[in-house]
């Protein structure tokens, strides 16, 4: 062997062993989406010096004058968003207290010292704004941690119980002299004002707060898990239908109907997990990656829209019934007649509206469009592009108390020709929705926010721009661009978190809206292929998307433009990093169906998706380990397609198919079939009879254009 191929195999071993040891922030290679024009790196000109500056301090040893370079930039007038790392993005607060966390625990103190006589630094008002404002310019003072403290306590002591999470969970990782102090007693009285919410009979606001040490009842300090197992109340485990199948219970049909379904790839029920790796470009495109019309169940009521006749992006009709029973509780109200929204001028996209409710407060988001325009115009011309939002109440029988619809928007120029996405998030008071807008041949995305009592808009913030997935034409038709579909915003504890589908994922304070962080991920790139050769679609993505799934210490999102699940933390660590574990690449995988603390659960494909798509269940942990040996595959059944969302409990997943409904047992595996209609004596059409799933008390409850089913536990 020549010297220099040695030499070379020599170094490409010792780079594997680098790689091998490399962490999972860093694991994934570069791709373009760094250089894509979406615009969340913007840094002011003297923040970047600053920090540059102070990163080649600390590299030679020199932390103090590292220190001081960032305390000066907080001194000064300086706003703005910086980048941590390669991926994250957060204001220049948040940044520097990343920053001075890497620092020594002296040189911190030192640093805060002198910090407090040159400034003469002490507690504002009592403001929680003016005590956050506070915090952040002076995070190395305990006096700026205390204020931190006291911001969250105010919050709590009004109610606002998502703020003072978002307050509370800062102090997580602030720095201070005396660890497990203040920030344990923060998150303990936090768990216990929660825990008296979920109950539903809080003892009124917390009449003090005490201060000084934790300890228990021996002395010793505890931690946080410990307080969380001492103050938080277990949440209850949803029903899981014992260990019979559910049997089939009552039917309703919807009234008035004049539904004819021929085949489930024509219904209005639309196959939303169907792939299509070849169609031609001149066919109306799938709407899978868009949010679902799921019906939505309050106390003992059941709350769905229905096409009122089989015309695509006609009337809709929403109903609001007993579920015990199947009567109405008022009259349905009609979106023609009701909602003020004439058929003559707009069409209703059922498969995009989307349902919220908080407390007695119904709110409905809309897409419309102009009467006889094609889908595929909607997406390619964001000037035709409409939405409506509306907020009903339900205590008095459908009082529509509120309407916001694209009209009222086109006055301010930052909401202009912006299109609802997914179902509102209601938190402070602000109903917060996701949005999207085409730009010439680039998608803007942004979170907007309304005032929960009067609909007026109480605010937006600019979450991303980059290049809108193009779709190819072929020989006799010219390519375009598509504006693309923003994930349905996620609120928990008073944080609101969107994945954008333009290479970001978002966490946005609902107080605020004020950027707690951005991570960019890595965008898919579009086929080179030659557009004469034949035709080729991108602007579905790889993965259908999907909501954000929130859990308590995570989230776990995919992106319809990228090849992988993330598991990002809620908050960053010390260092300013997210990801915590290495991101699942989608393979043959469609969509994420279900997730919990420990597992995920995709439908992936079986065979080659050119021919009948055969599909399975899989189950993996959050690193992308399987946890069953072999996925367990629907049966082959020509037309056995997924036509709805999903439903879950603790043991369970159940999926619509449009023949049967099949309940997966999340812990083994096993598949089985629920004993359809037809055994009930009741008629069965052969497609469309199920659709959106729904867990409502202990029942199951199916929604589709032609039946509302209702399934009920085997031992009652």
């Amino acid at each position: 062997m020549a010297s220099g191929e040695r030499a070379y195999l020599v170094g490409f071993v010792f780079l594997l062993g680098i790689a091998a040891r490399a962490p999972a922030q860093m694991a994934l290679p570069e791709a373009l989406d760094f250089s894509n024009s979406t615009e969340v790196g913007d840094e002011p000109e003297t923040a970047r010096l600053a920090f540059y500056r102070a990163e080649e301090h600390l590299a030679a040893g020199r932390a103090r004058e590292a220190g001081e370079e960032v305390m000066r930039l907080l001194r000064g007038a300086t706003h703005g968003r910086v980048r941590v790392g390669e991926r994250l993005v957060v204001p220049l607060e948040t940044a520097a207290l990343f920053f001075l966390l890497r620092l020594p625990p002296d040189v911190q103190s030192e640093l805060a010292r002198a910090d407090a006589e040159l400034t003469g630094a002490s507690l504002p008002g009592t403001e929680p704004a003016a005590l956050r404002a506070f915090a952040a310019r002076h995070p190395l003072l305990e006096s700026a941690e205390r204020a931190q403290l006291d911001a969250g306590v105010r919050e709590l002591l009004t109610g606002r119980f998502g703020a003072a999470a978002a307050d509370l969970e800062r102090l997580v990782h602030w720095p201070m002299a005396g660890p497990g102090t203040t920030r344990l007693l923060a998150a303990a009285r936090l768990l216990e004002a929660q825990r008296r919410l979920r109950a539903g009979a809080p003892e009124g606001p917390l009449a003090r707060w005490p201060e000084g040490q934790i300890a228990a009842g021996d002395g010793e300090a505890r931690s946080i898990a410990d307080w969380r197992r001492r103050t938080q109340e277990a949440v209850p485990a949803r029903p899981d239908f014992g260990d019979g199948l559910p049997q089939f219970e009552r039917l309703w049909k919807p009234a008035p109907t004049t539904l004819a379904v021929r085949d489930p790839e024509y219904s209005l029920h639309r196959s939303r997990f169907k792939p299509v790796p070849h169609q031609d470009p001149n066919d109306e495109p799938e709407l899978k990656d868009l949010p679902t019309r799921a019906p939505v169940v309050v106390g003992d009521r059941l709350i769905t829209l229905e096409p009122i006749d089989a015309a695509e992006g006609g009337p809709v009709v929403l109903r609001v019934r007993q579920l015990a029973t199947g009567a109405d509780c008022f009259p349905p109200l009609r979106s023609d007649f009701d909602f003020h929204l004439p058929p003559d001028r707009h069409d209703i996209t059922l498969d995009r509206a989307a349902l919220a409710v908080d407390g007695e407060a119904l709110y409905v988001a809309l897409e419309l469009r102009e009467p006889n325009q094609s889908g595929r115009e909607l997406q390619s011309r964001g000037e035709s592009a409409q939405t409506a939002l509306l907020k009903i109440d339900l205590a008095r029988e459908g009082f529509i108390e509120w309407r916001v619809t694209s009209a009222e928007l086109a006055a301010d120029e930052s909401l202009r020709d912006h299109v609802l996405v997914g179902a509102p998030a209601i938190c402070d008071g602000r109903v917060l929705i996701a949005a999207s807008r085409l730009r010439v041949k680039e998608t803007e995305c942004a979170l907007l926010a309304f005032d929960a009592a009067t609909g007026a808009p109480a605010g937006a913030v600019f979450l991303a721009r980059a290049a809108a997935i193009a779709r190819d034409g072929n020989r006799f038709g010219e390519g375009e661009s598509r504006r693309v579909n923003p994930s349905p915003a996620v609120v928990r504890d008073g944080t609101a978190y969107v994945c954008t589908n333009l290479g970001v994922i978002a966490a946005v304070r609902a107080r605020d809206l004020e950027l707690a962080w951005l991570f960019r991920y890595h965008r898919a790139i579009a086929p080179d292929n030659d557009r004469y050769s034949r035709p080729a679609r991108f602007d579905l993505g790889p993965w259908l998307g999907r909501p954000p799934v929130v859990l308590p210490d995570r989230m776990l999102a995919t992106p319809s433009d990228s090849h992988y699940l993330y598991a990002l933390a809620r908050w960053p660590s010390r260092e300013g990093h997210l990801l915590l574990e290495e991101p699942i690449e989608k393979q043959k995988r469609w969509c994420l169906l279900h997730a919990d603390a420990t597992r995920c659960f995709f439908l992936t494909s079986a065979q080659d998706p050119r021919l009948d798509p055969v599909y399975a269940v899989e189950a993996t942990d959050h690193a992308g380990a399987p946890l069953w040996t072999e996925p367990q595959r629907l049966p082959v059944t020509r037309g056995n397609l997924i036509v709805g969302t999903p439903a879950a409990t603790d043991r369970w997943l159940f999926l619509p198919t449009d023949r049967n409904l099949y309940r997966v047992d999340l812990a083994t595996g096993l598949l089985a079939s629920l004993p359809p209609p037809r055994e009930a004596g009741l008629p069965y059409p052969e497609f469309g009879c199920f659709g959106d799933l729904a867990i409502a008390g202990d029942r199951l409850v199916s929604t589709s254009t032609l039946f509302t089913m209702v399934f009920a536990p085997t031992a009652r």
